[in-house]
């Protein structure tokens, strides 16, 4: 199998510091509480070392070895075509952020926070291009040009919860999918999250 590690990476500065910020983005998105569990166990006896364990189960690769893995200019590569990728998150019973965000290749972002966001009013910033692009291969593997434009449940009414609206555009083509409360394919949910998260690496104006 691909994958693997090895352990002398832990033993450079630049891989440390690397890990380092992985778990402080880990700890936007988990919470204080769950970093520590991943890092240090739950106080049960057992403590959670995944890259240890991968190291045992799974014998390291030389690249040339494993096909699956990108290379250097893959990974810089623009060659998806999408043009904008942008998030609409829309109120419910709570207090659910509420706002609308457009980011474009070139890295600037559009925004507008609504309510229950630290950014309220019109902004404009520029996000990390690196994690646009990836962002944009990853919509680009998904079935997004082949979705509905609404998802709701058919067997249920709900009310109250909240919505999002993705955007996503190339030079000739727009399309922009709403999914309520979570009702769409996982795929849908995931974009939403991953816009998320290239907005968190915004430096706003």
């Amino acid at each position: 199998m691909c994958g693997g590690v090895r352990p002398i990476l832990l033993h450079h500065p630049e891989a440390v510091a690397i890990i380092y910020r992985t778990w402080l983005m880990v700890g936007l998105s988990w919470g204080k509480e769950a970093r520590k569990t991943l890092l240090f166990g739950d106080g049960r006896g057992e403590e959670m070392h995944l890259l240890t364990e991968l190291d045992q189960t799974s014998q390291y690769p030389r690249g040339h070895d494993c096909p699956a893995w990108r290379t250097w200019d893959e990974t810089q590569d623009d060659g998806h075509g999408i043009t904008q990728i942008g998030l609409e998150r829309s109120p419910c019973f709570g207090e659910c952020p509420v706002y609308t965000a457009v980011i474009h290749a070139s890295g600037r972002v559009e925004y507008e926070g609504i309510m229950n966001v630290p950014r309220l009013g019109a902004r404009v910033g520029r996000a990390n291009l690196h994690y646009f692009r990836q962002l944009a291969w990853f919509i680009t593997g998904t079935r997004f040009w082949d979705m509905e434009s609404h998802y709701d449940f058919r067997d249920a009414v709900v009310s109250d919860a909240p919505g999002t609206c993705v955007l996503v555009a190339t030079a000739n083509r727009r399309k922009i999918v709403s999914n309520y409360a979570d009702a769409g394919p996982p795929e849908l949910w995931a974009i939403a999250g991953l816009i998320d998260l290239v907005l968190g690496s915004v430096e706003w104006e």
